[in-house]
Formats: structure tokens, C-alpha cells, sequence
């Protein structure tokens, strides 16, 4: 249900300009989804796999904001070529977009231009995506990986620099809140704590933060009315963690 009222709320923000090229749109859906039949049948390798995403990536007519839309999808799947679940996917998809729509509320909220508003939800997409090289230091790796597909993209250098230094710096262990972008999206990535996370179904092999997004049976990031003071707050059935436990690991 949760997939389904994301991909409702993304119809909503389609617009006119964006109906004209739907067929070119659905074009690419198509191919990318030839692609990844074929490469899970075993018919075509890795490196034709990529030859094919770069022939679907250069094809004419995408939006800036469908490119990047398209990136946090395809970084969602990269959950299926480490040996991932459907599950998985879903999990990594939600997780980014959930990220994108806090990072929105959040500089909204506090008076950032549209422009920053965009430049912190492009930033949040594609958060993640140095998961494909290694959870471990997967901002960095990932800051690199975006900055690359930034610059190609012809996006203006303090743009990049922008979203490529809130990438870097999103994660617990070294973070550190540069900017404005950065300091959103680290809230915003700290706070989507949720049962549906979880994707280990058995509950005696929890790591902590299986046991923390578990124990989680509501969550809700609030900002008060005078901009002062940014709240989370959680509801925890502390059967299967406690409070202490999130504030160890975030």
C-alpha cells in the first residue's frame, strides 16, 4: 500500500509539459524492463546489461526531473543484481522517495527557495546509491557516483557541489552538516525509522538496527511553528528495542 500511495502521489506532480513525452517515457519502462528479464535469464551478461542501460540513458526526450527520478529507481534495483529480493527493492525504493518527500517538508518549511528545494530532493534520491560498491562508506562512494552522473547531465558546478557534499556527508559515522542540503537530508534520512523497513523475517536474528526499525510503530518529523525547534517524534513497543537503542545508533 505504502508503494502504491508513492507512485499516486507522483502521478499527481505530473505535469502538462511531461504528458507530451509519456510515450517516450513507457518506451524506455519497456526496454529497461526487456532488459532486466533478459539479464535475469540468464541471456545477456553484466556488461551487456550496462551497454543496454546506456543506450536507454541516451536516448533522447527524459526530463531533468524524470532522469533523476529514474536514477533512485535504478538504484533501487541494483537491490535484484547484489542478489536482492523484490522485497528488497521495494524497501530501497520507498526508503529514498520517503527521504525525498521529508527533505521537501523540511526546507519548505523553513523558507529555502524552489531551487534548493529541488537541488535537497535530487540529493535525496540518489542518497544511497554507493550501496552497489559497499554499505561500508557507501556516502562517499556514493557522492562520487552521483557527482559523475551530475556532470554529465550538464547540471551547474555549485549545483553538484551542493548535492555531492550533502551525499558525502549524510551518513551516522562522518557526517557533517555542510549545508543546508546536508543538514535536511540527515534529518530527514535519520528519521524514516519504520517497521516496514525491517526486511529480516526472522525476529531471533535482529541486529540492532533490525531491532530499532521494528520496535518503531509510528513515527512523525515536525517542525514548530517558530522555526526553532525540529522534532521526532516515536511511538516504540519496547518488546523489541528501546528508545536508547536508536539514539546508539543514529
Amino acid at each position: 500500500q505504502e508503494i502504491i500511495d508513492l507512485v499516486n502521489e507522483l502521478g499527481k506532480d505530473i505535469s502538462a509539459e511531461r504528458e507530451a513525452h509519456l510515450k517516450e517515457i513507457f518506451e524506455k519502462i519497456c526496454a529497461v524492463n526487456d532488459m532486466s528479464r533478459a539479464f535475469v535469464s540468464g541471456k545477456i551478461s553484466v556488461t551487456e546489461a550496462l551497454d543496454h542501460c546506456r543506450n536507454i540513458y541516451h536516448a533522447p526526450n527524459f526530463k531533468f526531473r524524470t532522469r533523476v527520478f529514474g536514477y533512485a529507481l535504478s538504484g533501487a534495483c541494483f537491490a535484484f543484481m547484489v542478489g536482492g529480493s523484490v522485497q528488497d527493492f521495494l524497501v530501497s525504493f520507498a526508503h529514498v522517495t520517503k527521504v525525498a518527500e521529508s527533505v521537501k517538508y523540511i526546507l519548505e518549511t523553513l523558507g529555502f527557495s524552489a531551487h534548493a528545494v529541488e537541488l535537497g530532493m535530487i540529493a535525496a534520491y540518489l542518497h544511497d546509491i554507493g550501496n552497489l560498491v559497499n554499505r561500508a562508506e557507501h556516502s562517499q562512494s556514493g557522492a562520487v557516483m552521483a557527482f559523475r552522473i551530475l556532470d554529465r547531465m550538464d547540471m551547474p558546478a555549485a549545483d553538484i557541489a551542493t548535492i555531492v557534499a550533502a551525499i558525502g556527508n549524510h551518513d551516522e559515522g562522518t557526517g557533517v552538516p555542510v549545508n543546508a542540503i546536508a543538514a535536511a537530508l540527515i534529518l530527514a534520512d535519520k528519521s524514516d525509522v519504520r517497521r516496514s523497513r525491517v526486511r529480516n523475517p526472522e525476529k531471533k536474528t535482529f541486529d540492532i538496527h533490525d531491532r530499532v526499525n521494528y520496535s518503531v510503530e509510528k513515527s512523525l518529523l515536525k517542525i514548530n511553528r517558530e522555526h526553532s525547534l525540529i522534532k521526532l517524534k516515536l511511538s516504540v513497543d519496547t518488546h523489541y528495542g528501546s528508545v536508547m537503542d536508536y539514539f546508539e545508533i543514529f
